[in-house]
């Protein structure tokens, strides 16, 4: 009974996560442009309610090791290796709360209709938050209490 108890859960979880996928997309649809993976990833793992122990596990020991992946690389399609791929998920969830509970939900709708104009991400932060991905990634790293990044790292390509 456990078993499908956990599992149950687990379903209940994964149609919310998916629902916000569809919603997120009806909301940003640009044929042009796609969100970020961080931002798509992370509004869909949000609405799944509590952080589970094992997020939260998985990003701490990144923290500890320093072994973050950066925002930049979370724009891409995450890992195929599970580990990175959960820690990707993690990382993505952080990064949403950071900017929902720091600047607010009104912004966070802001950034998802710049987005839909097809800005990039850069620009999109910039005009919403006034950083760009660099300096979310400095920002948010700081909230967690992680080892800042050398600054030849943030240097825009």
């Amino acid at each position: 009974t456990k078993s499908i108890v956990r599992e149950l859960a687990w379903g209940k979880r994964a149609v919310v996560h998916e629902l916000t996928h569809l919603v997120i997309h009806q909301i940003t649809f640009n044929p042009y442009t796609e969100l970020p993976t961080w931002l798509d990833e992370g509004l869909a793992v949000c609405n799944e309610g509590e952080v589970s122990v094992e997020m939260s596990s998985a990003l701490a020991k990144a923290i500890e090791e320093d072994t973050l992946i950066s925002v930049r690389s979370l724009c891409s399609p995450f890992p195929a290796d599970p580990e990175e791929a959960y820690l990707s998920y993690a990382e993505s969830r952080s990064l949403v709360d950071f900017l929902t509970n720091t600047y607010g939900r009104d912004k966070m709708l802001k950034l998802l209709n710049v987005l839909k104009r097809g800005s990039d991400y850069n620009e999109a932060l910039e005009e919403v938050y006034g950083f760009d991905m660099n300096g979310l990634d400095t920002l948010w790293r700081a909230h967690i209490g992680a080892i800042p990044r050398p600054a030849a790292f943030l240097v825009t390509p």
